[in-house]
């Protein structure tokens, strides 16, 4: 399951820089990178993160965030509406050129974050293909409708908050 969440610490090997500001960077990862989930705080968390899957020798990161444990694991219990993740990116990552669309196996995500220029309109998002290669890809979706895609198959749902709003009202 991808899960957006608010981290503010990333420490490993080649992470630094990831977390853009001392009170968070927002981020959608793949709960299918994330172990040793810890408590920190009562209401935040710590974890181990994997970026690439595919290789043994990759140590993996100490992460902090501000969901709680529960949260992601109940992301980490759920399942996908697809295995695919349908996809408009920009070929060569220039946010000028015609968006060309694709489909990514959602297993191979490690992360996406906004693209910082796009004033929350599009997303980096770095995934791993099955031979352990980084690929990074700008995408045409802000972060959230990267999850909802990957939750519900379609962006109808474009926050977290419009999908809590209906899923309160039905209770």
């Amino acid at each position: 399951m991808l899960i957006k969440a608010k981290l503010t610490v990333w420490d490993g090997i080649k992470t630094a820089g990831r977390v853009r500001s001392s009170s968070g960077t927002n981020f959608v990862l793949n709960t299918n990178r994330m172990n040793n989930f810890r408590v920190r705080a009562t209401t935040k968390s710590k974890f181990e993160y994997t970026d690439n899957l595919y290789d043994r020798r990759e140590a993996p990161a100490k992460v902090e965030c501000d969901s709680t444990v529960a949260t992601l694991v109940t992301a980490a219990d759920a399942t996908f509406e697809s295995n695919v993740l349908p996809l408009n990116y920009y070929p060569g990552n220039d946010p000028t050129a015609s968006t060309v669309a694709t489909y990514i196996s959602v297993d191979s995500i490690a992360f996406a974050y906004s693209d910082v220029d796009a004033h929350n309109e599009r997303s980096f998002l770095v995934y791993y293909n099955g031979a352990g290669r980084k690929n990074v890809i700008l995408v045409a979706h802000n972060l959230d409708q990267i999850v909802d895609l990957a939750d519900y198959g379609t962006t109808s749902t474009t926050t977290s908050s419009t999908s809590t709003t209906s899923t309160s009202t039905e209770a």
